[in-house]
Parts: structure tokens; C-alpha cells; sequence
């Protein structure tokens, strides 16, 4: 598992992910970012408010 900053978007972290490996090995991983995807989700809408 790989810690990235909150800084970089999830382009940016399969980019550098995907171009450091050996193509061979690059294409037999997946990039699982789950959750950056649903920070940005959850930081994207607006709180409920009754």
C-alpha cells in the first residue's frame, strides 16, 4: 500500500504509478483509489441542511 498526498489528483497518482513500473508489471496491477475517489465525492456536495 502507497500513501499519496492529498495533492495530487488520481491522474496524477496513476501517472506516476503506472510510468515507474516495468510495463510487464504495470500491466498486472490495478491502481485501487476508492478512497480519494470518495473524499472528492464526499467534498463535492453540499451538507444536508433540513
Amino acid at each position: 500500500m502507497i500513501h499519496f498526498s492529498d495533492r495530487y489528483s488520481l491522474q496524477m497518482i496513476k501517472n506516476m504509478v503506472y510510468s515507474s513500473l516495468p510495463k510487464e508489471l504495470a500491466e498486472k496491477i490495478y491502481c485501487s483509489l476508492a478512497a480519494k475517489k470518495a473524499l472528492k465525492v464526499e467534498h463535492s456536495v453540499e451538507p444536508f441542511m433540513p
